[in-house]
């Protein structure tokens, strides 16, 4: 810890009991496969989850290459690019 006033626990937050509260299902399950012809995903747990919008966090380092089709290209943001433009699709 760089500052060291913060703890672990002031900082996490517990996803499956904080999220249904606002009206968010959890979900705790690997995603399988991206369909985005039908705005699908399929689980490692065998459920297909539609979408209207889907969101891919990779985390702070960039894995394009782990989705096929998606890249600087086309169809991706980055919430770390400071030259991104909000609200276009790349």
């Amino acid at each position: 810890m760089a500052v060291k006033w913060r703890t672990r626990e002031d900082i996490t937050v517990d996803l499956a009991s904080t999220l249904p509260r606002h009206g968010v299902k959890f979900i705790h399950a690997a995603t399988e496969k991206v369909n985005p012809e039908d705005n699908s995903v399929t689980m490692s747990d065998g459920q297909n989850l539609k979408y209207d919008y889907l969101v891919i966090a990779t985390g702070p380092k960039l894995a394009f290459d782990e989705i096929e089709g998606l890249g600087p290209e086309g169809f991706t943001q980055s919430v770390c690019d400071v030259g991104a433009h909000h609200g276009q699709r790349g």
